[in-house]
């Protein structure tokens, strides 16, 4: 995470095994605008390789967790993911890809700063 006056940025990266000694490699780069004091919510943008699109976002705060919701500028693909802080810089991870009303991808990650 990097923080500017102006904007947040994180960037994260996932590799997936997959069949045949390959991996999916999945990177994100987020722009965040910068949490106001006592705020419970700010936005985000981000684009992204392997769908090869725009997404814009939401993050909302509430107590120990981070819920965010998204969906790809052309309204294709929408989402959400649940952070819930575990202590120590560790945070357990859900979240659910949607094409349309169906259901692409779900998730379950434990992530450590």
């Amino acid at each position: 995470v990097k923080h500017k006056r102006s904007l947040w940025s994180i960037e994260n990266e996932i590799i997936v095994p997959m069949r045949n000694n390959k991996s999916l490699d999945l990177r994100s780069v987020y722009k965040v605008k910068p949490v106001k004091e006592s705020a419970v919510e700010t936005a985000w943008e981000s684009d992204n390789r392997v769908i090869k699109g725009k997404f814009n976002g939401r993050f909302f705060f509430f107590g120990g967790k981070i819920i965010s919701t998204y969906a790809s500028k052309d309204g294709v693909y929408k989402g959400f993911e649940i952070f819930e802080y575990t202590g120590s810089g560790r945070y357990e991870n859900t979240g659910s890809l949607l094409l349309g009303e169906r259901p692409v991808s779900s998730w379950r990650l434990s992530l450590s700063a």
